[in-house]
Order: structure tokens, then C-alpha cells, then sequence
């Protein structure tokens, strides 16, 4: 995957500047201050809530997804009876060893504009609950025909350099002659009514139904993907293991809860990686071909375990502490298989607005002991 990488990089590295140019350029031509022109700014925590003595790490970024957490100054007021005063930190960060609440938000003066700028504000707090490490599901709707679909296939690889909190599925759509895909994913359209699809491809979607909007190869549009992965904790894990005996694919899911939940639901996505087939292309990305030859489909869904909109997790399992186990076997005669070695499988669990509240994936073979507690 890094000489992948390193491939896309070097071939498209001249093109992808050369855009950035003329980007410029233009924008010089409209109103020169405004390329990386500041309106507003972004603060968030890596976690809302974490243990007495553990520390909650901020960022600020401005609109344009610069990050400026060391120009900026944080502030932090405990949220008592009476209120507490208001402090200033050197550190963008807060540790604290009572179980208590905070309200943090920054300032930030910009010396191009000479504006200043006050943040969001957040809530953080300490408390001894456990949670789960928080990761996000990318659904990805592509196709080998579609010529800007790569641009959405090259932003999931780089995020999976910076971030290993990514969870991409890719769903290939093209049954008809003009749009073929051999990928394609038959029985997809109760998908494409619950998320509101349009038709566009590329069309990413984040956690199910949050959208991931244009040019997510941005770093603005990719921090909206990261983002999702911080924040208030998830009191929901999820562990798999899996095994190939008779000709069966034998899957066990687990979910664990810290809370208690109601009206959920379990997706299991059966993938595969390594598939190569043509990919059409009007992107600078993988050198700028108009058709890659031998492009490396990853992710790729071949069925699910379950319904594709979920499989209900019984109301009387989904308690503080209790473990949820599902078992799956499957005859691998049923799907469509190129390497049962590259098999790959997604779990994830939706509550009632259809969002995932938390996602895993796992290689065939894999046994999962834990389910990822945060220490």
C-alpha cells in the first residue's frame, strides 16, 4: 500500500500543483487576501469526557482547515455553582483529577486581517465511565466507469496514511452495458432510498447517513471524516473473529456496551480487497490516466451477513456491561469470491436515526480478543 501510495504521490504531484496554481491565480484575480482568508474558527477535543488524571488534547483550525492550535489561546472556566473564573492555558490540553465539568472555547488573532476570532465552545468533562476506542464508516458509492470516482478512492487511501480510525467500505454500482462494474453490488436500492441517494457518482457517506461533500481530498473535507472519529465517547465496542471450515465462512460478532441502548440495529458487510480491473479516470490523481489498467479495488462489497439496513439486536441485550454475540455461517458457494484469503468483513451497529454509532472491520482469520477499550 506505501509504494501505492508513493506512486500516486510522485505521478501526480506535478498536476495536482499545477491545479493549485491556477486555483490561486484565480482567486488573486477576484479578491487577493482571500485564499486562505480567516471567517471563523474551529474547536474540538480529541474526547469530551475522559478518567480523572487522563488529559483531553484541543485543536483549532480555521475555516479553511488551517490548523493554528499553537497561535491560538485556550480558555477554560469549570462549570460549578457559582460559576467559576475563567483561566487562560499555555497548553492545548486539560487534565484534571476531579469528576468534574469544564466549558473550553479559543481566541485567535489573525495578523493578516487584524481580526480576532472566538471559537465554538465545548463541553469537556471527567468521569470514570468506559468507553471504546471511536471509529468512522465510510460508505463509498463508486464504479470502475465512473471518471471521477477515483478522486473519493485516493482521499480514503491517504486518510488511511494519516488515520487509522477509518472504516471504508466501497459500494460498486454498473449493471447495464454503458456503466458495466463486475463489482456490482445487486440488491442495493433499499441503501440508496434510506440515504437519499441522488445518482452521483462519486457519493460518499459518513456514518451511514452524514454526507461527505464535494472534493474529499480536501483537508478541510477530510478533517469533516476525522472529526467524527473524536469527540463525545462512544460507550459501544464492537469484536469478530472468523474462520473458513467446510466450505463455510463461520463469523462470530460481538458487541459490548458501557450504556444502556434501545432500537438498534447490526450491518455485517462481507469484502474483498485486491481485486484488479480498469479504473476510468478524469482526476490528477494515479498519474492522471484516463484509463488505469491494473487499478487495485479495495473494500469492495460482496454481500452482507445480515440486511443491508440491519438485523435488530433484541431490546433485552443492549444493557450497561452485557456482551451481544450473533454467529453467522455461510456457504462461501453463495457469494462471489475471487480469494477467500483477501475476505475482509465490517461490522457496525445503527440506532434508530440509521446513523452507525460505531464501526470495526476485521481480515478473515482474525480473531478480535478485546473489543478496543479506551485505557
Amino acid at each position: 500500500m506505501l509504494g501505492k501510495i508513493f506512486f500516486i504521490q510522485m505521478k501526480s504531484i506535478k498536476t495536482f500543483f499545477f491545479f493549485l496554481l491556477i486555483s490561486s491565480l484565480n482567486s488573486c484575480y477576484q479578491d487577493t487576501g482571500d485564499f486562505f482568508r480567516t471567517d471563523s474558527i474551529i474547536l474540538t477535543a480529541d474526547f469530551e469526557e475522559k478518567r480523572p488524571g487522563q488529559t483531553i488534547n484541543f485543536k483549532i483550525v480555521t475555516d479553511s482547515g488551517i490548523d493554528i492550535t499553537n497561535e491560538a489561546k485556550i480558555f477554560i472556566q469549570e462549570i460549578t455553582t457559582p460559576p467559576a473564573d475563567v483561566t487562560m492555558s499555555d497548553v492545548p490540553s486539560l487534565t484534571s483529577l476531579n469528576l468534574t465539568s469544564y466549558k473550553v472555547y479559543a481566541k485567535y488573532s489573525d495578523i493578516n486581517s487584524n481580526k480576532a476570532f472566538t471559537s465554538n465552545e465545548i463541553i469537556v468533562k471527567f468521569d470514570n465511565k468506559k468507553s471504546f476506542v471511536k471509529r468512522v464508516l465510510i460508505e463509498d458509492y463508486t464504479g470502475a466507469w465512473c471518471v471521477s470516482c477515483p478522486r473519493v478512492s485516493y482521499a480514503i487511501e491517504l486518510l488511511k496514511l494519516s488515520a487509522t480510525k477509518m472504516v471504508p467500505v466501497a459500494i460498486h454500482i454498473g449493471g447495464s452495458p454503458g456503466s458495466f462494474d463486475p463489482y456490482n453490488f445487486v440488491g442495493v436500492e433499499p441503501l440508496f432510498q434510506l440515504v437519499n441517494f441522488t445518482g452521483e457518482y462519486p457519493t460518499g457517506k459518513l456514518n451511514r447517513m452524514t454526507p461527505w461533500p464535494f472534493a474529499q481530498n480536501s483537508p478541510t473535507n477530510q478533517n469533516i471524516a476525522i472529526a467524527l472519529t473524536a469527540g463525545k465517547p462512544v460507550r459501544l465496542g464492537l469484536s469478530m473473529n472468523s474462520v473458513i471450515e467446510n466450505n463455510a465462512i463461520n463469523l462470530n460478532v460481538k458487541v459490548k456496551f458501557y450504556d444502556d441502548y434501545s432500537n438498534l440495529k447490526l450491518v455485517v458487510y462481507v469484502l474483498e480487497n485486491n481485486l484488479i480491473y480498469p479504473q476510468k479516470n478524469n482526476t490528477p490523481f494515479y498519474g492522471g490516466l484516463s484509463l488505469i489498467p491494473n487499478f487495485e479495488h479495495d473494500h469492495v462489497v460482496r454481500g452482507t451477513f445480515t440486511n443491508l439496513l440491519g438485523d435488530a439486536i433484541p431490546s433485552g441485550e443492549t444493557y450497561f456491561e452485557n456482551i451481544y454475540s450473533k454467529n453467522f455461517s455461510v456457504d462461501v458457494s453463495t457469494l462471489t469470491i475471487e480469494n477467500l484469503n483477501n475476505l475482509e468483513f465490517v461490522a457496525f451497529v445503527v440506532g434508530s436515526d440509521n446513523k452507525a454509532i460505531n464501526v470495526r472491520s476485521a481480515q478473515i482469520g482474525e480473531n478480535q480478543l478485546d473489543f478496543d477499550e479506551n485505557p
